[in-house]
């Protein structure tokens, strides 16, 4: 039975090249607005017009703008959480990001480190013997220092 509603449908890649980006980026744009509407849910909408009017203007500078990752991060942590860390961004924008990071362990961030090249070499044997990425692997290493100067921490 046909109603007469006539629905195109329509493929991800074919409504990534309708809109104008590709398929990956329009995954994490919806990822990204899915959890910036849980944590909309979580604190409110007064905080988060406010929470929002600062990551827009974060978005400007490239150094300070909270990631889609700290986002995710951010999502997943407790109600009473989410509106502590909202509420310290909120009041001290210019900090956003080390609030996020400070505030929830194991926000992954991306540093760039120069390292010469006999040492890169080197991590590049070293990962490659156990199976892993170089970064990975030097992600890993800094983990286990982490922890290892927890132990330390504890044990005295």
């Amino acid at each position: 039975m046909d109603s007469g509603n006539i629905t195109e449908k329509k493929t991800k890649q074919e409504l990534a090249d309708y809109i104008g980006i590709n398929v990956k980026t329009m995954r994490n744009s919806c990822r990204y607005a899915d959890n910036i509407k849980v944590i909309e849910d979580n604190i409110g909408v007064e905080r988060a017009k406010k929470f929002d009017g600062v990551i827009k203007s974060l978005r400007k500078n490239k150094k300070e703008k909270i990631s889609d990752e700290q986002i995710r991060q951010l999502s997943k942590v407790s109600l009473q959480e989410q509106i502590r860390i909202v509420d310290l961004i909120i009041g001290h924008p210019q900090n956003a990001k080390r609030i996020i990071n400070n505030a929830i362990p194991y926000c992954k961030t991306q540093i760039t480190v120069t390292l010469p090249s006999f040492i890169s070499d080197w991590y590049d044997g070293a990962a490659y013997d156990v199976g892993m990425s170089k970064g990975k692997y030097i992600e890993k290493l800094l983990i286990g220092l982490y922890e290892n100067s927890l132990k330390e921490d504890t044990d005295n």
